[in-house]
């Protein structure tokens, strides 16, 4: 395993000693704007190798995308509170770059700008946590591929909780389940699980408890869901996140947590706002909105499930094995 500060010495003088240029992450409104400091970013010099004559000793090309991200480190530090989160976000990043290697395909400038997203928002990129990615995607309009920030579930949980949420959480409502939702003044969720075949799914809702003690709830059926899904650009893709075949339905959950927090009070708190921003720039992206245009397509991502989710997926794939014998 690579030693962090192997990978990102706090002394290395070859990038950091330069004022941070390229992009600086502020927000505008709901949405996060790339400012220009130096002008737009460039690939970063190449390091020739050195001549092959006697005594010479060749020197390895500078990667150029490290070279970018170490140019934003006082960004990073300015976003994240301290050098050692700046130096664990960079280490995040280059391991999303080991895990799909399309994303070293991407234009520099929007690879640099989804990453600075994540930092402004206090996330860490990582395909396993799930706080949120940054995905490579391509772009009919131009013909490149450009790199988009995404929310994952986990995220929208921390950035609630940071937002002051006292509790939150979802769960998936199965037709084999005992399941009322009262509406009206005294408004309630009363769910009891089926212990044995539950059945397939028909909906999902969340849930949160707000500083004053007050639960809000939003229930979906599987019809309203599949509303959604069918507005967002990746629930066309056969690549998406909608077709992975999870088993626990987390997009089901995440469109749910996503709706229940339009119902959530404003939030005073400077994380308030950024729970707010990142569900905006989730949204542009799911709709193929503004942040990199209409006509573009997901590019396959190798997600990598935990343990419980593969112990699922096989038990998911065994139910349905013994159903289509009946």
């Amino acid at each position: 395993m690579t030693d962090i500060n192997d990978e990102f010495p706090l002394g290395d003088k070859s990038v950091a000693a330069a004022e941070p240029q390229g992009i600086i992450m502020k927000p505008r409104g709901l949405g996060i704007t790339s400012i220009p400091v130096t002008g737009e970013i460039v690939d970063a010099p190449k390091v020739e190798p050195a001549s092959k004559s006697a005594g010479a000793v060749a020197v390895k090309p500078a990667d150029p995308i490290k070279a970018l991200l170490m140019s934003q480190k006082a960004a990073l530090h300015n976003f994240l509170g301290t050098e050692a989160n700046a130096m664990r976000f960079l280490s995040s990043v280059m391991h999303s770059l080991q895990q799909v290697p399309k994303l070293r395909e991407c234009t520099h400038g929007s690879l640099i700008g989804a990453f600075m997203e994540c930092a402004a928002l206090g996330l860490y990129p990582d395909n396993v946590s799930g706080d949120c990615y940054v995905l490579p995607y391509a772009d009919g309009r131009s013909g490149k591929i450009l790199a988009q920030f995404q929310i994952g579930y986990r995220g929208l949980k921390t950035l609630a909780y940071r937002a002051g949420i006292r509790s939150c959480g979802t769960e998936v409502v199965y037709a084999n389940d005992k399941f009322k939702e009262y509406l009206g003044t005294s408004p309630r969720i009363e769910h009891e699980k089926a212990l044995d075949d539950r059945g397939l799914p028909i909906g999902a809702y969340a849930w949160a408890e707000i500083a004053s003690g007050a639960k809000v709830f939003k229930y979906m059926t599987k019809k309203e869901i599949f509303k959604i899904k069918a507005m967002s650009k990746s629930g066309k893709n056969d690549k998406g996140p909608w077709a992975s075949g999870d088993p626990m339905f987390w997009m089901w959950q995440k469109t749910v947590f996503k709706q229940l927090a339009k119902l959530l009070p404003t939030s005073e708190k400077v994380d308030g706002d950024k729970f707010a921003r990142a569900i905006h720039a989730d949204n542009a992206v799911e709709r193929g909105g503004c942040i990199i245009g209409p006509e573009r397509e997901i590019i396959d991502v190798p997600f990598e499930e935990s343990n419980d989710d593969k112990i699922d997926s096989v038990k998911a794939k065994k139910e349905g094995m013994r159903k289509s014998k009946k």
